[in-house]
């Protein structure tokens, strides 16, 4: 039986499918340890990540000694076989330190999610397997829903692929990486994960980003690449795109309500540092207001992106998609002003990039865009709504950007 990295019962296949929910004590644990992790691992790298662009390999193995890399992985693929809620606190812990790192478990969660209930030994279980050992980091492109370009023709011995994948990190030039990306064939929008060298990926992205720096993107030129055969599944293969689409949402989500709690914390430590008038500005009413909607915002987000993680571990159809474009459009539009106003707490202090605000605001302004911006999540809510609860359309004919 696996107890997860909380030592809750986890006896699903996905990430959070038929276990108990953690009770809080758990998250509690996991939350601390994973803070210790990104504190002793992690924020020691963040000045050097935001000046050279360039992910640390120190900031993975931090990640991979504790499992935290890949931690929704079932643990019949030699995972720790966590929740997805417990992933989403670790994903959002670790990008309460840097949004940039996050990128990690984040697309371990995501993986596990839509790979979990392939079986052990097959092409994705066994990409599955390598993602949990540490070996093979997860990669899932960032782009907007759907597949982006991207198709597959089955063949005599597997698949050909055709067009591009866009803005798909690549954390490690020199290394492969495992590719789990929604394509389009004859049937429908199907799930790929294949292993994927580093000459086979192509360039890296030459442009500077704004926010996230140091998860170098790359655009995957695809045509003509063939894959096995079971890199792409016929069966179960629409649960596991539905599955995909949910998990990328939930994952930003988890990324923007860490952004926020970090932009929080370090408008709350300065307001009680800063002195104006003979005693700290936080003693003044309209900061201490200020704050306290911050504070609200935070909560509000954290706890609707709980709401999709634990909603992934029943189900992966329409109403969990909906309910994780929900948590997607509200935990990045409130990362957003929350880290708008710490700006604005700090002054003139908060375009600096000597405080962490600054890069807050970067990073939030990141989390809007990932996986589709605002408008997408809307029309992906509004889909449903219309449909009400009914299954969506997955034959390539569906009527809004956002399926």
């Amino acid at each position: 039986m696996s107890t997860g990295v909380s030592g809750v019962d986890t006896r699903g296949m996905t990430p959070g499918a038929g276990e108990a929910v953690p009770a809080e004590s758990d998250l509690g644990l996991l939350r601390e340890t994973v803070r210790k992790v990104a504190a002793g691992g992690i924020a020691p790298e963040v000045a050097g990540i935001e000046r050279g662009g360039a992910m640390p390999k120190a900031v993975f193995k931090a990640l991979a000694e504790t499992d935290f890399h890949a931690v929704g992985v079932p643990a019949r693929h030699g995972g720790a076989g966590a929740s997805a809620l417990e992933a989403v606190v670790v994903i959002e812990e670790v990008a309460r330190v840097s949004a940039a790192a996050s990128v990690i478990p984040a697309q371990g969660f995501v993986a596990s999610c839509a790979l979990g209930r392939a079986e052990p030994g097959s092409e994705q279980g066994s990409i599955l397997s390598a993602i949990a050992g540490g070996g093979l980091p997860a990669t899932v492109p960032l782009a907007g829903a759907g597949a982006g370009g991207a198709s597959a023709r089955a063949g005599q011995r597997g698949w050909t692929l055709q067009g591009a994948l866009e803005w798909v990190p690549w954390p490690f030039a020199d290394a492969e990486a495992a590719l789990v990306a929604e394509v389009e064939t004859e049937e429908g929008p199907r799930l790929l994960a294949y292993r994927l060298s580093g000459d086979e990926a192509g360039d890296a992205a030459a442009a500077s980003m704004l926010g996230f720096r140091g998860m170098p993107l790359r655009s995957l030129g695809l045509s003509g690449l063939e894959v096995p055969a079971g890199s792409i599944a016929s069966e179960g293969g629409r649960s596991q795109v539905l599955a995909w689409r949910a998990a990328r949402l939930i994952a930003v989500a988890a990324q923007a309500s860490g952004t926020a709690v970090m932009a929080l914390e370090a408008a709350e430590a300065y307001v009680r540092e800063r002195r104006q008038f003979g005693r700290a500005i936080g003693e003044f009413q309209a900061l201490r207001v200020m704050l306290a909607d911050m504070a609200t915002r935070t909560e509000s987000a954290r706890r609707l992106t709980y709401a999709a993680a634990e909603a992934i571990g029943v189900s992966a159809g329409p109403e969990v998609v909906r309910l994780a474009a929900s948590a997607k459009l509200h935990a990045s539009d409130v990362a957003m002003s929350v880290a708008t106003d710490a700006v604005q707490l700090f002054g003139g202090y908060g375009f600096m990039k000597d405080y962490p605000v600054e890069r807050a605001m970067r990073d939030a302004k990141m989390t809007q865009l990932l996986a589709g911006d605002r408008l997408e999540q809307q029309c992906v809510i509004a889909d449903v709504l219309a449909r009400s609860g009914a299954a969506a359309s997955l034959d390539g004919t569906a009527p809004g950007p956002g399926w």
